[in-house]
C-alpha cells in the first residue's frame, strides 16, 4: 500500500532528528560519539528506508537494506515469533537465530521454556523501547531487541545480533529506530494489515464481547462490507495457567494461523474468541485442533454452545466463562472445558455463592462422614459410588473393587444409619447432587 512519501519523510525526519545529538547517536545514558561519515550513513539509511517503505518494501528487503548499511545481523518476527525477514552472515553466531532463520519459526519448546518462562518476551514487550539481552537464551550471544507496536497492539519484534558488547548503546538506539520504522511499515503494508485484526474487526470485537459498555449487540449488516458474519456462532475464553498475559498476546498469532476469521479481544487476564459461520458439529473439530497449543503454552479454555442470534451473545459469553471456571475446579488436570459437560456443576457452583454451606450438604451425607471419621469406615464413599453408577450394585462394586455382597452389606448399614432408602429416586437424586456440591467445595479448598 503506497502512502504519501512526503508524509512518510515527515515522520521519519522527526525520528532521524533524534540521531545526531552532540555529534553522536542519542541514548538514554548520553551519546556515543561517531564520525561525520557514520552520521551521514545513518541519515542516508533513514532517507532510503522511508522512501522504500513508501514504495511498499517487503520486510525481507528492509532487513537486507539494514545489513547493507550497518553490517549487523538483523531479524524481524511477528508477535507469534514466526520469521518475517532476516539478514546477516550465515550461519548466525546464535544457534537459536540460525534455527529460526532456517525453519521459519522456533520450536514450541523453545518458545515456552526460554522466551516465555524465562521472561524474555515479557521483558522486551514491557520495555516499549528495546532492551539489551545477554541472559537466558541469549547467554553468550549478546543482542538487542525491541517490540513493534501498531495502535497499541503488539505486532512483532526486531532484533540485532552482535558479539561486541561495547557497541551496546549504539545497537540499542538503532534497534529502537528500526522498531519505529517497522511499525510504520506494518501500518502501511497491505499484506501485514491482512494478517492483523484490522480496525473494523477490532471495533466489532469490542461491541460484541464487551457486554458491560455495549449492552446491545452489533448489527452484522452494518459491518457487511468488511465482515461477512454469519451464524452459527460460539464463544471461547482462554486463560493462562501461570497468569502470564504475555502468553495471551503471543498466541494471537497462532490462533489467527489456525482460524483466520476468528475475532478476538483480551479483557483483563483472559482472551475472548468469537467464531462465526461454523457448520454443524464442526465446533468439536475446532476444539480438537486447539488442544495441541493449549497444552504447549499451559492454557485453559472454556467453550460455549453454538448459537444463531447475536442478541443472545451475553448468555453464551457467560457459558464460556462458567465452563472455564467450573471445569478448572472439577477437572483441574484438563485443558479444555465445554459448557454442556459442566452445566450441572456450574449451576451447583453458583448456588454455593448464595446458600449457606450447611444447607447445601444433605444431613444424611454429613452424618455418614462423621460416622466414617469416628469408626474408620468408608460408607460415604461407597454410597457416592453406588449413586454414581445409577444404583447398579455390580458396577458400583467393580468401581470400589469390592465383592457385590460386601457392598450390599455396606448399603444395608448405610440405610440403618441415615434412616432413608437410597433406592428411592427422589432421595438418590438429592444425595447425588449433595455429593457433587461437596466435591466442588473440597476442590476449591
Amino acid at each position: 500500500m503506497a502512502v504519501n512519501e512526503r508524509g512518510m519523510r515527515g515522520i521519519a525526519g522527526g525520528i532521524a532528528d533524534g540521531l545526531a545529538v552532540n555529534g553522536g547517536i542519542r541514548t538514554d545514558a548520553g551519546s556515543v560519539g561517531i564520525g561525520r561519515s557514520s552520521r551521514t550513513r545513518y541519515e542516508e539509511f533513514y532517507d532510503r528506508a522511508v522512501s522504500s517503505i513508501a514504495e511498499g518494501i517487503e520486510v525481507q528487503e528492509f532487513c537486507d537494506l539494514c545489513f547493507e548499511y550497518f553490517q549487523w545481523d538483523i531479524m524481524v518476527v511477528d508477535e507469534g515469533y514466526s520469521l518475517l525477514g532476516c539478514a546477516g552472515v550465515r550461519p548466525y553466531e546464535d544457534p537459536y537465530w540460525e534455527a529460526l532463520a532456517t525453519a521459519g519459526a522456533p520450536e514450541e519448546k523453545t518458545i515456552v521454556d526460554y522466551y516465555l518462562n524465562d521472561g524474555y518476551l515479557q521483558a522486551i514487550s514491557g520495555s516499549h523501547e528495546g532492551i539489551y539481552v545477554d541472559w537466558g537464551i541469549c547467554t553468550g550471544y549478546p543482542q538487542t531487541s525491541a517490540p513493534i507496536y501498531v495502535h497499541g497492539q503488539l505486532t512483532g519484534f526486531v532484533s540485532l545480533l552482535f558479539m561486541d558488547a561495547e557497541r551496546k548503546d549504539e545497537a540499542l538506539e538503532l534497534n529502537r529506530i528500526l522498531a519505529r520504522l517497522m511499525s510504520i511499515h506494518f501500518q502501511t503494508s497491505d499484506a501485514f494489515r491482512q494478517q492483523m485484526q484490522n480496525p473494523v474487526r477490532g471495533v466489532f470485537a469490542r461491541q460484541l464481547l464487551d457486554t458491560v459498555n455495549y449492552p446491545t449487540a452489533p448489527n452484522p449488516e452494518e459491518y457487511r462490507p468488511f465482515l461477512d458474519v454469519k451464524p452459527g456462532y460460539f464463544i471461547a475464553v482462554v486463560r493462562s495457567v501461570s497468569g502470564n498475559e504475555m502468553v495471551l498476546q503471543h498466541i494471537c498469532g497462532r490462533i489467527r494461523a489456525l482460524y483466520p476469521e476468528v475475532i478476538y479481544m483480551q479483557i483483563g487476564t483472559a482472551l475472548y474468541l468469537f467464531f462465526y459461520d461454523v457448520p454443524g458439529n464442526s465446533e468439536e473439530r475446532i476444539r480438537e485442533r486447539s488442544y495441541a497449543f493449549l497444552n504447549e503454552y499451559e492454557l485453559k479454555i472454556g467453550y460455549s454452545e453454538v448459537f444463531t442470534n447475536l442478541e443472545d451473545r451475553a448468555l453464551y459469553i457467560q457459558q464460556a466463562e462458567l465452563a472455564l471456571k467450573t471445569g478448572e475446579r472439577v477437572h483441574g488436570d484438563r485443558r479444555s472445558y465445554y459448557y454442556p459437560d459442566y452445566y450441572i456443576a456450574a449451576a451447583q457452583l453458583e448456588a454455593t455463592r448464595s446458600i449457606d454451606l450447611q444447607n447445601l450438604i444433605p444431613s444424611e451425607i454429613v452424618r455418614l462422614r462423621e460416622y466414617d471419621e469416628v469408626s474408620r469406615t468408608d460408607y460415604a464413599n461407597s454410597l457416592q459410588a453406588y449413586l454414581y453408577e445409577r444404583n447398579n450394585l455390580n458396577r458400583a462394586a467393580a468401581r470400589l473393587h469390592l465383592h457385590r455382597n460386601s457392598l450390599k452389606y455396606r448399603l444395608d448399614k448405610i440405610t440403618d444409619l441415615i434412616d432413608v432408602s437410597v433406592d428411592d429416586p427422589a432421595v438418590a437424586q438429592r444425595l447425588q447432587i449433595g455429593f457433587l456440591i461437596l466435591r466442588l467445595i473440597e476442590n476449591e479448598e
